[in-house]
């Protein structure tokens, strides 16, 4: 009975109900959190009182599982602290107050061409550099699931990064790995199986792009259920991840459109607006999202075109703006402009800055 006497002893609880739940024959931690506080209360007849029971559940809890922390305990360990990952443009560094957060799941989501890619790639750069440059000092995962990896595109920023930062080309590349994956369970098989071997090697980045494609073909829309599932599964095991090697995971997301009368009375007059693919299930999963969008050089959209965002509908793209005019010769640049929105994230306020992008990859304007 010693090694029961002695598991006892390691409660930090009063003597007299350690005595108490030793003549009630409790000797073990499971014994302890298997029985609701009355229980105790019955097993030792009645010599321990309701907060004496679950004095000792807590007690005995805190021996299997982490002590709770206090706000002061987590800002004084800095090692537990939030870091960023910079985009590599200080502009948008400055949007997002340092970067992309080191930990949970960042949504970026825009329409076609808004430049998501590139932003990402741009990401898989960044992450090698060290922390007093922006970055995570280790290398990333890159998971694609529509075409296929822009390696031709990846080799050009990556000769660019290189000469900017003074480093190899070569080693920049092999820092980077890629993924493939065409159907869901083939992501869910890579994200909980090849992912975790790829973090404990030095990766602290890990890109899907994007999550989807595979969801909208996998699930037909009679499976909304089933769907919502495993979102919040695939969810949950990358929050998991991210949490244990203080991992940023960047998830592209597509958009869905939907035209709707403004005035609501069958006239022409309509309002274009997007919305996040995949729904509220997702969206449940997503701690910071991030919108991209493009804006043409030749902008012909009158007011009823216009793409609306608003606090009721956060999620979708807002900007009308057309490109700004070249003062030196008096015309509209070439220049395709794009912006960046802070949509949602409880540590930053709802702004935007507009970027281009061009052979070296994504640059603030």
């Amino acid at each position: 009975m010693s090694d029961k006497e002695n598991v006892l002893s390691l409660l930090e609880i009063n003597p007299r109900i350690i005595r108490a739940l030793e003549k009630a024959s409790i000797f073990s931690v499971p014994d302890i959190l298997h029985l609701s506080s009355p229980e105790l209360v019955r097993r030792c007849n009645k010599n321990v009182s309701v907060s004496d029971a679950r004095a000792a559940k807590v007690a005995a809890a805190s021996l299997v599982g982490p002590t709770p922390l206090s706000v002061q305990d987590i800002f004084k360990d800095e090692s537990m602290l939030t870091g960023r990952l910079s985009t590599g443009c200080s502009q948008l560094d400055n949007v997002l107050q340092g970067g992309i957060v080191a930990r949970g799941i960042t949504e970026i989501v825009g329409e076609s061409a808004a430049a998501k890619t590139q932003f990402c790639l741009q990401l898989t750069l960044t992450v090698q550099l060290e922390p007093s440059s922006g970055g995570l000092a280790g290398g990333a995962v890159y998971i694609s699931t529509e075409d296929s990896f822009p390696a031709n595109r990846h080799q050009q920023m990556i000769t660019h990064f290189a000469c900017k930062w003074d480093l190899d080309e070569e080693i920049l590349g092999s820092n980077i790995f890629i993924e493939h994956s065409d159907s869901v369970e083939g992501l869910w098989q890579v994200v909980t199986k090849r992912v975790p071997v790829l973090l404990r090697r030095g990766v602290r980045l890990v890109i899907i792009d994007s999550v989807a494609a595979l969801f909208r073909v996998d699930f037909s829309p009679g499976q909304a259920t089933s769907r919502a599932s495993m979102l919040f599964k695939l969810g949950q095991a990358m929050k998991e991840l991210s949490d244990e090697y203080h991992t940023p995971f960047v998830c592209v997301n597509q958009v869905s459109d939907f035209v709707r009368d403004e005035d609501g009375l069958g006239s022409t007059m309509v309002a274009r607006q997007v919305i996040p693919a995949l729904g509220l299930a997702w969206s449940e999963q997503v701690n910071t999202r991030l919108l991209l969008q493009r804006h043409e050089e030749n902008n012909t959209l009158n007011e009823s075109q216009r793409i609306q965002v608003s606090r009721s509908t956060p999620y979708a793209s807002s900007d009308n703006k057309s490109p700004p005019e070249n003062k030196a010769s008096g015309i509209k640049s070439l220049a395709v402009e794009r912006s960046l929105s802070v949509v949602l994230a409880p540590h930053l306020p709802n702004t935007s800055c507009q970027f281009t992008v061009d052979d070296a990859g994504v640059h603030g304007i």
